[in-house]
């Protein structure tokens, strides 16, 4: 393991055992949630986002609750945990739509999507990123709109494949 790599993870693993997280929470977590999963550290980041989740909850911050969760749905199919990570994005959407924040519940939408698709719930899939990309498309977000159809063009295409596999069989 690398210095960097080494830092990052004791840096994790100190704001996990501190009182301040709720202080630190919105910086750290968003950088630790990025380092680590571009580092593969999964199990870690997993940790982190949940301290985050956890920290909304207690702030009683319920936008921030509902980023964290969406977070936290992005990462936990990489620890193998995918109803985990479907039902984190769907308590996220609920958190979005209970608010009336459409573009908070686009983003939920495109990332349930994504959880639906690795857990090879294609329907389910298409029907989540047809939401986001319909709410993305009402105030024009370019950005929403284009990660809707990426998601779609993802899903469409590993449904394909899934399909085609299993005819196969």
């Amino acid at each position: 393991m690398s210095l960097a790599d080494r830092h990052t993870t004791a840096l994790v693993r100190q704001i996990a055992t501190q009182d301040m997280i709720e202080l630190v929470h919105p910086f750290a977590e968003w950088q630790t949630f990025g380092a680590l999963s571009r580092r593969s550290y999964a199990a870690d980041a997993v940790t982190v986002t949940q301290l985050a989740v956890d920290c909304a909850r207690e702030i009683e911050h319920p936008c921030c609750e509902a980023t964290a969760l969406n977070n936290l749905s992005q990462i936990l199919p990489d620890c193998g945990r995918v109803d985990e990570a479907v039902e984190a994005a769907s308590k996220s959407l609920d958190i979005s739509r209970t608010r009336g924040d459409r573009m908070r519940q686009a983003t939920a939408l495109t990332s349930l999507g994504a959880s639906l698709q690795r857990a090879e719930r294609f329907e389910d899939a298409v029907k989540a990123h047809m939401e986001s990309l319909t709410l993305g498309r009402e105030p024009g977000d370019q950005d929403c709109i284009g990660k809707a159809l990426m998601g779609l063009a993802d899903t469409t295409r590993a449904g394909t494949s899934f399909r085609s596999g299993a005819s196969r069989r």
